[in-house]
């Protein structure tokens, strides 16, 4: 967990109200969080391995610290966090959400639930580290043996969770080259594959290197023919020059997802992924560094909300919505916030829509109109 605990010790020491004690208390947790999630590893992806009783008070322990941990999350950690990019806050309020749920529903006996949200927060850790916030990258050492029964995807995971990009980078490459699976598992192979490109153009940042890989998929697959397509137009639009320090990055980041819109050919084409990415970048760069008004933060938000949702990345399939969900509180009441709102509505209906029907929680039901009454143009 490195990258996080960079994160943290940053915003900590940068904002006032965090003394250099307590950044070092974070470090210290950070480092038992990373821990505890490799330790858990060989359990997390085996169903067997996690409801055996002979493992019940190792995974326990575990998962109690996990909770522990979570627990210094505080509100107060996150209103300031949230200063720099309400991403952040979101995701590390589901950590320990995520982690706090999984002790207790391991503990009734419910395993498969237990087991479902630990990866669940695996893939926030996922998140937070594709956040990208500095070129240079932490690396975090795991034993090999601690992942040899987990598939590519687990893998993969895990090992972003923990902050390993380069191994994560390896095992990617290792497997797209492979034969055999674009014959026996095609669609398996895309969705690697954009994980691939996902983690590639958001932490390595090398196009070269990310072109390279495709020729030598191209030369060694015989791809279907709409991955072929799409390895196609990803190595073009990797090869367009990108602008990384534009004088006006909303207008810029909007250029780009024009640009990877008039290449889909329906919503979730993959076509867009490389713009989207380049986006999503220059954005989080723009709110970070910057102090945009409330028209240009809520234009923000909206355009980031557009990026992720063009992204698709299972790992990261809820951010889209949080983004657009912050448009509307960043600037109520506006033409911006009644778009947001639009996508946001549009976002969780599919999401609860199936053969019977849409269907919402109360919950959801409640948000809803909450944030349809702040969408209101006045």
């Amino acid at each position: 967990m490195q990258k996080l605990i960079y994160i943290l010790s940053f915003l900590l020491l940068s904002t006032s109200g965090f003394s250099a004690n307590k950044t070092e208390a974070w470090k210290k947790d950070m480092h038992s969080l990373r821990s505890n999630i490799v330790a858990l590893s060989p359990y997390l992806y085996s169903e067997s391995k996690y409801e055996d009783k002979k493992n019940k008070k190792f995974i326990l322990g575990i998962l109690q610290s996990l909770e522990k941990t979570g627990h210094k999350l505080g509100p107060d950690l996150k209103n300031k966090l949230n200063e720099k990019d309400p991403s952040i806050a979101y995701i590390l309020e589901n950590i320990e959400n995520d982690f706090g749920h999984a002790r207790e529903s391991f503990q009734s006996g419910n395993f498969s639930f237990s087991q479902n949200l630990v990866k669940s927060a695996v893939n926030r850790c996922f998140q937070c580290h594709m956040q990208n916030y500095e070129n240079k990258q932490w690396e975090s050492p795991v034993d090999p043996k601690k992942l040899k029964f987990l598939s590519a995807r687990e893998k993969v995971d895990l090992l972003i969770a923990i902050r390993n990009f380069k191994e994560a980078l390896n095992t990617l490459e290792k497997y797209l080259v492979r034969e055999e699976v674009v014959k026996n598992a095609p669609f398996e192979f895309e969705n690697i594959l954009k994980k691939y490109l996902v983690v590639s153009i958001s932490v390595q940042q090398d196009p070269k290197k990310t072109i390279n890989l495709l020729d030598d998929i191209r030369k060694k697959n015989k791809l279907p023919e709409h991955i072929a397509r799409w390895v196609n137009n990803t190595t073009d639009a990797l090869k367009q020059p990108v602008d990384n320090n534009p004088k006006d990055p909303l207008a810029y980041a909007r250029k780009l997802l024009n640009a990877g819109d008039l290449k889909k050919e329906y919503e979730f084409d993959l076509n867009a992924l490389v713009e989207s990415l380049r986006a999503a970048r220059i954005l989080r760069k723009f709110n970070r560094e910057s102090s945009p008004s409330k028209k240009q933060l809520a234009e923000s938000y909206y355009l980031l909300g557009l990026a992720y949702q063009n992204i698709s990345e299972p790992s990261l399939w809820d951010l889209h919505e949080n983004y657009f969900e912050r448009c509307i509180g960043a600037n109520p009441h506006s033409q911006m916030a009644k778009k947001c709102f639009k996508k946001f509505e549009d976002s969780v209906e599919l999401r609860h829509t199936g053969s019977s029907g849409t269907h919402y929680p109360l919950r959801t039901k409640m948000m809803l109109k909450h944030l349809r009454e702040k969408s209101v143009v006045k």
